[in-house]
């Protein structure tokens, strides 16, 4: 319980809640909202703190909360000769006499700067990965195969399947052809590509060099 906000209410202190039927008798407390209850309140502002006025607390009561914790809440009504300044009186009477958003020294230069950081990094990430795409973009360049290598792959049906899956990779370039190919015929013992795969490894090489 929040003893202190409790004692606002123009009856003793309950540890089961209160309510005060006079509860315009009960002592003045100062509301200020801030932006971050915008979440919980329609009646908060969108940024900083807003002072709300003078209100008087009716009841407090404790009740389970979302995540099973007991937790006190807290009926205040506002009693302030005043209008509050979310209402059409509250804004105009701000607008009345001229009250302005007043900020700390140098908040507004702060913020200003961590804009402009913000916008900065942005910019900077968005560069990096237009620099990326295009890189990998041009890595990839379209490569076709001469009837010369066709052929000698088409002779060699006993290896078809794992040609086929090479073949899946010519459009991906050149060095990722032929890094397929030696992956897939190479021998797991000596790491070198098998007799006559290595023959037509070197006879794609060539063809491809020339």
């Amino acid at each position: 319980m929040n003893k202190a906000l409790a004692s606002n209410c123009n009856v003793a202190i309950n540890k089961k809640g209160a309510e005060d039927e006079d509860w315009k008798a009960g002592k003045p407390v100062c509301v200020v909202r801030n932006c971050k209850g915008r979440k919980h309140s329609e009646f908060c502002k969108e940024e900083e703190n807003r002072y709300d006025g003078i209100y008087k607390v009716v009841k407090y009561w404790p009740e389970k909360g979302k995540s099973g914790f007991l937790v006190w809440r807290y009926l205040l009504r506002p009693d302030d000769p005043s209008p509050a300044p979310w209402t059409k009186a509250g804004q105009k009477r701000i607008k009345e006499l001229g009250l302005t958003m007043q900020y700390p020294d140098g908040y507004l230069e702060s913020l200003e700067e961590k804009q402009k950081a913000a916008s900065e990094n942005a910019s900077e990430k968005k560069r990096k990965n237009d620099d990326s795409s295009e890189s990998k973009k041009r890595k990839k360049i379209a490569h076709t195969l001469s009837s010369e290598i066709v052929h000698l792959i088409q002779l060699d049906k006993v290896n078809k399947k794992f040609w086929d899956e090479c073949l899946e990779v010519v459009s991906d370039g050149q060095q990722e052809f032929l890094k397929k190919v030696e992956n897939t015929f190479s021998c797991i013992c000596c790491q070198e590509v098998v007799l006559f795969q290595l023959q037509l490894y070197a006879a794609i090489t060539y063809v491809n060099l020339v």
